[in-house]
């Protein structure tokens, strides 16, 4: 072998059939190119796989179809928003629980405020029959830009919402501080408050995704569906539970199936997080019996394990029944006719023909989803925009996506055993009876022939039914293909709830 010399060969072979100097240049420059390319197409390809992750394609497209919510919404046009709005104001002032007057229970709210929510209602809001004239947006101009005198007040009749503790409005109680603070125009109490509560939930939904290790693509399909993202960017109390439940859920499911062990801090955690979904909505603490579903091992000991899953849910419920007994003085039922202890007899007498209602609800809401004729659960749940103004109709594709998310998510680390499907399903099944009994119980007339329900009262707890059907049996073909495919899906969610929200408003 001959000797080298600047990376030539010095040999015969070299100088009779070896490569020449401008060949080799050649090749060298052939060589860099193809690993240049390969080093974009693999730099291309891990740019491609960070961005499609479940929590940055929900913070991308939550971002996007939460603005457009709050923007395109007229003020008041979500439903209940007008009396959620005075419960608010309320606590700013300082009024932690509801006053009651006779038959009525609200506070003192400023005069211009009343009717600056006055002004843009039209209809019936007991009976959801809200209009919306489009010529009314020449309207909200004036409230944007004119400040008002907010030291004249009137008793405001708001009695639905007296029930909820403060919790319940944090995050728009932030927006509404800064607005007041900086002595702005009524309206932008309004907007500011929207914009504070979509913040919580897309950060509060954003770190459950990132948590659980059950279907963090359905945790995102979930909370991007247009029912969900209108009620986020609103002054319902229904965002900050959602996200709460959201964020519980995906707790509970990490410490049971990929956390080592339950810190200190998790378990005060969990116990926090009791406390506070007890103090939203009391109707939701049966959710807190998914704490069981974590192992008693994590905790050290079944004594342990005993302790902290007593102090969730003993903790949510101390706290619903606290908020219950302070703020009785203020409560009226939600309509004259409402009798709660006379419906909760009737019902213990008659168990069955509440059943059968519920039951028939569900069906019914099954069937108009595949057969049309109707809305019900199925597409309130999906679609269900403002006061019965409108429904994105996606119902159809939304759930074949959840579906999808549901079985072919797969986390290889997770064990799912029968009595974990077994307790979830318990939990889930009393947490539906519990809504639906709560509902009739408080908004129905004694032997009332039907159910009071909507699709959004059961947005807070579906995040659990993913453990039901997630499986390491089902191994569906280019696993990484499909996931690129839900961006798609977001898109066309936003740009459907865009069009409808356009179209109707």
């Amino acid at each position: 072998m001959g000797k080298r010399i600047f990376g030539q060969r010095n040999d015969r072979a070299a100088c009779d059939g070896g490569i020449g100097k401008k060949e080799g240049r050649k090749l060298v420059d052939n060589a860099l190119s193809l690993a240049m390319m390969a080093i974009n197409q693999e730099a291309w390809t891990m740019g491609r796989r960070a961005w499609i992750r479940p929590d940055v394609c929900f913070v991308a497209f939550a971002s996007l179809l939460g603005m457009a919510c709050l923007v395109l919404t007229p003020p008041f046009q979500v439903a209940d928003e007008p009396n959620h709005f005075f419960r608010i104001v309320q606590i700013a002032q300082g009024g932690i629980v509801g006053e009651r007057r006779g038959a009525e229970s609200g506070g003192e709210i400023p005069v211009a405020l009343v009717s600056m929510a006055g002004h843009f209602i039209d209809g019936n809001m007991a009976s959801g029959e809200v209009r919306w004239e489009r010529s009314r947006w020449a309207n909200v101009r004036p409230y944007l830009q004119q400040r008002a005198d907010l030291t004249a007040t009137r008793f405001q009749d708001f009695r639905a919402m007296t029930r909820y503790a403060p919790v319940a409005y944090l995050p728009q109680l932030v927006g509404i501080w800064f607005a007041e603070a900086l002595n702005l125009p009524p309206l932008w109490l309004v907007y500011i408050g929207r914009f504070c509560a979509l913040v919580f939930f897309i950060w509060l939904v954003y770190r459950a995704i990132r948590a659980t290790p059950i279907c963090p693509w359905g945790f995102a399909v979930l909370a991007l569906l247009p029912a969900v993202m209108f009620q986020a960017a609103s002054l319902s109390a229904d965002s900050a539970t959602t996200a709460l439940l959201f964020f519980f859920v995906a707790q509970v499911f990490r410490l049971a199936f990929a956390a080592p062990s339950a810190t200190r801090r998790e378990t005060i955690l969990l116990v926090f997080l009791g406390v506070l979904i007890g103090l939203c909505k009391s109707v939701y603490v049966l959710a807190t019996g998914l704490v069981f579903l974590i192992p008693a091992s994590k905790f050290g000991g079944r004594r342990n394990w005993g302790w902290v899953c007593a102090a969730v849910v003993a903790g949510a419920l101390l706290a619903a029944a606290a908020w219950t007994a302070w703020m009785k003085s203020a409560y009226v039922p939600s309509f004259g006719d409402v009798d709660e202890w006379a419906q909760l007899s009737l019902m213990v007498r008659h168990p069955m023909r509440f059943l059968d209602m519920l039951v028939g609800r569900v069906l019914r809401s099954v069937g108009y989803l595949y057969l049309g004729g109707g809305l019900g659960l199925c597409h309130e749940f999906v679609g269900l925009l403002g006061w019965y103004a409108a429904c994105v109709n996606i119902g159809q594709t939304s759930f074949a996506v959840l579906f999808w998310c549901a079985i072919a998510e797969k986390n290889d680390r997770v064990e799912i055993r029968g009595w974990h499907r077994w307790l979830t399903g318990i939990v889930l099944a009393s947490q539906v009876l519990g809504i639906a009994a709560a509902n009739y119980v408080t908004w129905c007339p004694p032997g009332w022939p039907a159910l009071a329900l909507f699709g959004r009262y059961f947005h807070p707890i579906a995040p659990a039914a993913f453990l039901l059907l997630h499986n390491r049996s089902f191994r569906p073909q280019a696993a990484e293909k499909w996931r690129a495919c839900i961006p798609v899906y977001f898109l066309g969610v936003v740009f459907a709830t865009a069009y409808v929200l356009v179209h109707t408003y």
